[in-house]
């Protein structure tokens, strides 16, 4: 997927119009249109503006992604039971920032609640 679909992608999760996203930036709407056509490229100020407002996360919308390094089964097993599931759900917790805010509000009253019970448990 080029970068003008990732942000038209992104454009209309977020339910703007190319005029609305374009208002954003600061240029006009027919500069989102060449942006979402490949016929140009936004630069990084502009890039960090569509993030903000499409509440997209700049590596996503820049397709780039870490490759992350494999573990052998051995080193797993030395971990903690935490650090198993944190480390083997790294993309998933990195694309919490992606999903809508309600959801994003969900899953963090649950981390609440978690760190509350750890807080009752160290008293």
């Amino acid at each position: 997927m080029s970068l003008g679909e990732r942000i038209k992608e992104a454009r209309k999760k977020a339910k703007l119009t190319q005029r609305e996203l374009g208002t954003y930036c600061g240029v006009k709407d027919n500069t989102v249109s060449d942006w979402e056509n490949n016929k140009t490229k936004p630069d990084a100020l502009i890039i960090e503006k569509i993030c903000k407002i499409t509440n997209t996360e700049p590596n996503v919308l820049l397709n780039y992604s870490k490759q992350i390094k494999e573990v052998k089964k051995e080193e797993l097993e030395k971990q903690s039971p935490l650090e198993n599931i944190l480390y083997t759900n790294k993309n998933k917790i990195d694309s919490i920032k992606n999903l809508p805010l309600e959801k994003q509000q969900t899953i963090a009253t649950a981390i609440k609640s978690i760190l509350d019970m750890i807080d009752e448990s160290n008293n």
